[in-house]
């Protein structure tokens, strides 16, 4: 009696979700973190669970971005300010494609929080602090960002190098025939 081959075919119909805001899996999944200094000078302060963000600038809005390695995978599910002795009073994020194309723009809920985000696999996550409930500097914040991630074999970016080519041209050439 002959065995029949089995195809296995693996999908992942729920992932198990992880919040990235931690030194561990910032240090595996970010590739680069950039925007306004936070009054420590140092946005990887974001990463450090036992830190709360501040700024000394009362000029809004204020931006960061959150730029993933080109071999992670990434869904993000919510977005939220999980500190409640913070002033921000929102928040906006948009999540950025491989093409640089911001793919989804969503403000946060009067919870400081933002669901319902694009299934889809981004490339970056910009950050905007839009207001505070005091019209103070933002202070005391505490991000907390949830989703889905894998580590790819190779880079997700698939956009081509544009490479430059040379185009000569030359009169045409008659051919006599010999009799």
């Amino acid at each position: 009696m002959r065995k029949k081959k089995q195809k296995f075919i693996f999908f992942l119909a729920h992932c198990h979700e992880i919040d990235m805001m931690n030194k561990l899996d910032s240090t595996i999944l970010v590739d680069s973190i950039t925007g306004t200094l936070p009054s420590s000078k140092q946005l990887n302060d974001y990463f450090n669970q036992t830190s709360y963000i501040s700024y000394n600038t009362q000029k809004l809005p204020i931006t960061f971005l959150i730029i993933f390695k080109s071999t992670v995978y990434a869904e993000i599910q919510s977005i939220s300010l999980i500190n409640s002795i913070t002033n921000i009073k929102r928040f906006r994020i948009d999540l950025i494609d491989d093409y640089k194309s911001i793919v989804q723009t969503i403000e946060s809920n009067e919870n400081l929080t933002i669901h319902d985000l694009t299934e889809v696999g981004i490339a970056a996550i910009q950050i905007t602090y839009l207001e505070t409930n005091d019209n103070q500097p933002p202070k005391n914040i505490r991000l907390a960002i949830k989703g889905c991630f894998g580590i790819l074999p190779t880079n997700r970016r698939t956009t081509p190098e544009i490479q430059s080519t040379t185009t000569t041209t030359k009169a045409p050439q008659t051919i006599k025939k010999r009799n």
